[in-house]
């Protein structure tokens, strides 16, 4: 070969060496190729690819296993096949295994266990009928021992690589649902069953579609004892699309905090019932308009996250005779119907924030020493209905008759000893309640002048004596 030929070759070698290993097969093109030696029928060699690629990746799938386990079963290494073919089973789920498409991995391993019989019984049957040992027992048993370790090995490895893949697709499954929740659908749910992984989640997510269809109220109603009511209790947790919610009955003594975590309800009454504890969980649904909280004789305490309802526009909290605490009542500007009626030693405070406020009820408020009604009530210009029932309210201030779109006036079992002739202003009045704290009729009789004078000045008014 001429000199000139050799040195342009020793130049170019290196450079053509650098080419092979940029082009090197990705483990998935090394793998094509071992599909494709099994499809021609060369076995030795599908099975050399195959493990070539399970050493580059570091670990197995199904499809590698599958084919190795096709493939020694072909060059009759049964052993191996074995081995392949319980890894396969693991690594799968229960509904591939018994679907259709694993049929041939299904025949091809019941041929290999009758296969392996086979070996078994003619190695048996040629132990017995053999003189002399082919070689010392000893060796055999540490031989067959040292085989046994090998298949337990593998098999606690297997086990262990099933455990882990198992825990990252519950959590995975647990991640992904939490994501729909935040902005749940119906195609979400119906999307998210179609994972086959997911499925340690598909009872939960089967239970949200059950309830995606049905109305968007529920009333729960126990007044005697059903076994039901606790199946009902942990239904709520998935109508997601439930805006009104009525408990009452006196047989709920609790409330669990989980139906109240949706945040979507819109209207929210709790009436007659024992309980002693509404959950905080109630401050999530912030959008809630109306809620009524009602004749709860066991209640203790108000949830302070009442605070927080600054959508709210009628708030009823009445006849609950333990829960004297209420929160305060500043920041629920939207008000428009606010109604207190339990014995009380102090008004709520930040009622006189409340100038949206048409009806307004503060019932049963009984500090000892009286109290008078501040001035500062002409500021909420837009009351038609104003109620102190049953309280130790012992003065109208004089700025009431600011109050022009007032219609009724109830002062039914006050202390009030006089009214104040500014009430001659209010032109809407139609009907104002007076009586005695402990009889009737009310027997102050600068009380009983006023209302006459009163009712030369309105004379549509109604003057009633409660009963």
């Amino acid at each position: 070969m001429p000199k000139n030929v050799t040195k342009y070759l020793l130049k170019i070698i290196p450079f053509l060496l650098i080419n092979v290993s940029l082009y090197a097969q990705t483990p998935k093109e090394e793998f094509a190729k071992a599909e494709g030696y099994f499809r021609t029928g060369n076995y030795s060699e599908a099975i050399e690819k195959s493990e070539s690629v399970k050493k580059r990746l570091g670990h197995s799938n199904p499809k590698i296993e599958g084919l190795l386990f096709l493939s020694y079963f072909n060059t009759e290494e049964y052993t191996k096949s074995k081995i392949s073919f319980e890894t396969l089973k693991l690594m799968l789920p229960e509904e591939v295994l018994n679907s259709e498409s694993f049929e041939v991995y299904r025949n091809t391993g019941e041929q290999l266990d009758l296969k392996l019989t086979e070996i078994q019984n003619v190695f048996e049957k040629n132990q017995d009928q053999a003189s002399v040992s082919l070689y010392d027992t000893s060796k055999y048993e540490k031989r067959n021992g040292t085989k046994i370790k090998t298949l337990e090995r593998l098999e606690n490895e297997r086990e262990a690589r099933y455990f882990i893949l198992q825990q990252n697709y519950e959590q995975e499954a647990i991640d992904v649902l939490a994501e729909i929740l935040k902005s749940p659908t119906k195609q979400k749910f119906e999307d998210y069953l179609l994972i086959e992984r997911y499925k340690t989640q598909f009872d939960d997510v089967e239970k949200y579609l059950k309830y995606w269809d049905e109305e968007n109220y529920m009333i729960l109603k126990y007044n005697s004892a059903e076994e039901k009511m606790g199946d009902d209790f942990e239904s709520l947790q998935y109508h997601l699309n439930l805006t009104y919610l009525n408990i009452s009955g006196t047989k709920i003594h609790s409330i669990p905090s989980i139906i109240f975590e949706n945040g979507n309800l819109d209207i929210v009454a709790i009436t007659g019932t024992s309980i002693t504890k509404i959950p905080e969980s109630l401050g999530k649904n912030t959008s809630m308009r109306l809620l009524y909280i009602k004749n709860n004789k066991k209640l203790n305490e108000y949830p302070k996250s009442i605070s927080k309802f600054t959508n709210l526009q009628r708030l009823l909290l009445q006849q609950n005779h333990h829960a004297d605490d209420i929160p305060y009542l500043g920041n629920l500007t939207k008000l428009t119907e606010l109604y207190i009626d339990h014995v009380s030693y102090e008004i709520p405070k930040g009622i006189l924030n409340l100038t949206n406020l048409k009806g307004l009820g503060l019932n049963n408020i009984r500090p000892p020493e009286g109290f008078a009604l501040s001035e500062r009530i002409a500021e909420l210009q837009n009351l038609e209905i104003l109620e102190f029932q049953y309280s130790s309210l012992t003065e109208l201030p004089k700025s009431i008759g600011a109050l022009k779109k007032l219609t009724v006036l109830n002062l039914h079992g006050t202390k009030i000893e006089d009214l104040p002739t500014e009430l001659r202003s209010l032109k809407n009045l139609k009907e104002i309640y007076v009586g005695g704290e402990k009889y009737r009729p009310y027997s102050h009789k600068k009380v009983e002048k006023d209302l006459k004078k009163l009712r030369k000045e309105l004379p549509s008014l109604n003057i009633k004596y409660s009963q």
